[in-house]
């Protein structure tokens, strides 16, 4: 809410984005939950960092313990240049190979597999992580 309050001092107007719900789009089925738009691509595109092999976003000072939220306000700015030196280490496929759910593949996940191992409802219908595999072995967990 600052960044809002800010942002209208100055005139600007805005809204904030939350990273997944509510969602606009739930496939029960197939556990598959799509934002008002994608933030780990948002992030990417705007400059901020990488997507990893496991299609968790990698900010190079905060690795992939980043949770994502947007601002769109109703003027342009200027776009930092995309993160072209940093990536995932040549060959490494820890997260890949130690996803007990085998749902890391391709450049993708599948979701029912990981949301289905990583998600437990809690008191008051609250998730919370089980599983974060993917994260905690990952050598850029904690940045570059």
């Amino acid at each position: 809410m600052d960044v809002l309050r800010f942002c209208d001092s100055k005139g600007v107007g805005g809204i904030l984005i939350p990273a997944t719900t509510p969602y606009v789009y739930w496939d029960e089925e197939n556990k598959i939950g799509k934002g008002i738009l994608s933030l780990k691509h948002a992030a990417v595109l705007a400059g901020l960092g990488i997507m990893g092999r496991s299609t968790i976003f990698i900010n190079r000072d905060y690795g992939n313990m980043v949770y994502l939220g947007a601002v769109l306000l109703d003027v342009e700015l200027e776009q930092d240049p995309p993160v072209t030196d940093l990536s995932c280490p040549d060959g490494c496929s820890i997260c890949i190979d130690n996803c007990k759910q085998k749902a890391i593949k391709n450049g993708t996940v599948d979701q029912k597999l990981c949301r289905e191992h990583s998600f437990l409802k809690v008191g008051r219908g609250w998730d919370t992580y089980s599983c974060n595999t993917c994260r905690r072995l990952c050598p850029l967990r904690a940045g570059a």
